[in-house]
């Protein structure tokens, strides 16, 4: 359900259009597709989805595939090369959305075991496993980001084979085949999606069920963030006001405002009426905008971050690049304060928690240390407002 939903949102026509940029060649009757589409209503090949999936591998960009890489005549002449083709087919960020899917072994547990075929203790692989009706196919198709694999089990005459699951009847061949071909292959991790690409979505698109309308509080005070308000005490959290994705999302402009008429669109009954039932069985209650805090956040505000000071150095004076330098930092302010961290030229240095705060290097022992150099203090108090100190410490060069 939740698939087919999703090529609903998506859209047949659009969905269609990105397989073909994948370099999917087979669905060119899109009249005669339907939302069974996203469940395996459409003939695919093989060699077209190994090599779609490639894309995902590389950022979102295509390289097609190709047969023969060059010729080369009886005398070594070069005939024919296989020319450097790279597309740009989907989103960097959707295409590292995807491989963070479809690597995470936690999220493939409740189907496959801990340790099942798909997994590899040692590199990180994505992998996606397909099983068509009446156990006739199963297909996995798994990469690293250099490398991509598929493998399809099935009989010729099209009966139907054992009934388990492709992650069960194919995955252990798969899984040999890339066990060797990685054996000499270089570490490789996937690059990481951009959280805060999403951090201005609705509550919806980020997967919070419980209602469309959000606001952010300063976990200490209760109360709503300020822009005073450090990061490390917001918590977004929504009113509870349950309803399907219809409700708060139109489809053909997902980032924009909720939609006015919902029920214009023509799923939109089919989706809210079980929705609805549901939340009524659960006994959630709705609490609209006035459960929201009214008041703002009082415990962080420019006038309450600790005064910080620097004691034990000496800046007018050029410091010898093998002496131990030992200083110590204070901070007062209203509330108790409890830590302080030193950055040297903008590289993080070390930690204390420890009153009284005292540092010490000798600035041969740091790779960075220059001739003039900035030494950025700040102390944090026990409701996380900070305070600044920066001062010049002169080495000897």
């Amino acid at each position: 359900m939740p698939s087919v939903k999703l090529l609903y949102l998506a859209g047949i026509g659009e969905s269609i259009q990105t397989g073909r940029n994948l370099g999917i060649t087979t669905l060119d009757s899109p009249e005669r597709l339907g939302l069974t589409l996203v469940l395996g209503g459409a003939e695919v090949k093989l060699l077209e989805m190994v090599s779609a999936f490639g894309a995902f591998a590389a950022d979102g960009v295509l390289r097609p595939y190709t047969p023969i890489l060059k010729v080369e005549n009886s005398r070594g002449q070069v005939l024919e090369e296989r020319q450097e083709i790279a597309l740009p087919v989907l989103d960097t960020q959707v295409a590292r959305t995807l491989n963070a899917l479809l690597f995470d072994n936690n999220a493939r547990i409740p189907i496959f075991n801990p340790q099942s075929s798909l997994y590899f203790s040692n590199r990180q692989v994505a992998a996606k496993t397909g099983t068509t009706q009446d156990y006739r196919d199963a297909w996995v198709i798994g990469y690293t980001p250099s490398l991509v694999a598929g493998v399809w089990a099935g009989n010729n005459d099209n009966t139907a084979m054992e009934k388990r699951v492709a992650g069960f009847i194919i995955a252990p061949l798969w899984n040999e085949f890339m066990k060797i071909a990685l054996a000499s292959a270089p570490q490789e991790s996937f690059k990481k999606p951009n959280e805060t690409a999403s951090a201005d979505l609705k509550p919806i698109l980020k997967g919070e069920w419980r209602g469309g309308e959000s606001y952010v509080v300063d976990k200490i005070s209760g109360k709503l963030a300020t822009i005073y308000t450090p990061s490390e005490t917001k918590e977004e959290r929504v009113i509870p006001n349950v309803h399907s994705i219809l409700y708060w999302v139109d489809k053909n402009n997902p980032l924009g405002p909720k939609p006015e008429k919902p029920e214009d669109d023509p799923q939109f009954t089919l989706w809210e009426t079980s929705v609805r039932k549901w939340a009524e069985s659960q006994n959630i209650k709705e609490m609209g905008v006035a459960g929201a805090p009214k008041e703002y956040d009082s415990v962080h505000k420019p006038e309450f971050a600790p005064r910080v000071s620097v004691t034990g150095i000496q800046k007018e004076i050029e410091y010898d690049p093998t002496q131990k330098i030992t200083f110590t930092v204070q901070g007062v302010g209203n509330f108790p304060v409890k830590k302080a961290d030193v950055f040297i030229n903008g590289v993080y240095f070390g930690t204390t928690q420890k009153i009284p705060f005292i540092f010490s290097f000798v600035p041969n022992d740091i790779s960075h240390i220059k001739k003039e150099n900035e030494i950025r203090v700040i102390v944090y108090d026990s409701v996380v407002n900070k305070g600044e100190y920066i001062f010049i410490l002169k080495v000897r060069q």
